[in-house]
């Protein structure tokens, strides 16, 4: 990843967190327990759109989009939350990331 993309991904995260606090999210001190429970909960909804047969068919507040493209949003945007309002270096570890797994083996020496 280049530098000028890792800054694009710290704009974005930047912008969702300055949108959550106004929001109130921040307003007390939160737990990693708590950040991540949210977080959880996100994965949870995307889970439910699927089993319930429902992750093709347009989202109930973004029409224009699935309601999956929806929940994977809230599940970008709660893990870019949780990043910035804990001071994480989120992108720059997206992009670390990326470089190691581009070197691993084939589905990482899992069978699924």
């Amino acid at each position: 990843m280049t530098l000028n993309e890792i800054k694009v991904i710290d704009g974005i995260a930047d912008k969702i967190h300055t949108t959550a606090i106004m929001k109130g999210f921040w307003n007390e001190p939160r737990s990693w327990d708590s950040l991540l429970i949210r977080l959880h909960e996100e994965i949870s909804e995307a889970s439910e759109s699927v089993r319930n047969g429902v992750e093709l068919e347009p989202s109930e507040h973004i029409p224009e989009f699935k309601a999956i493209e929806e929940e994977i949003a809230d599940i970008v945007i709660r893990a870019f939350d949780t990043a910035r309002g804990r001071n994480l270096k989120i992108a720059a570890a997206i992009s670390a990331k990326m470089a190691f797994n581009r070197d691993r083996e084939y589905k990482h020496g899992k069978k699924y």
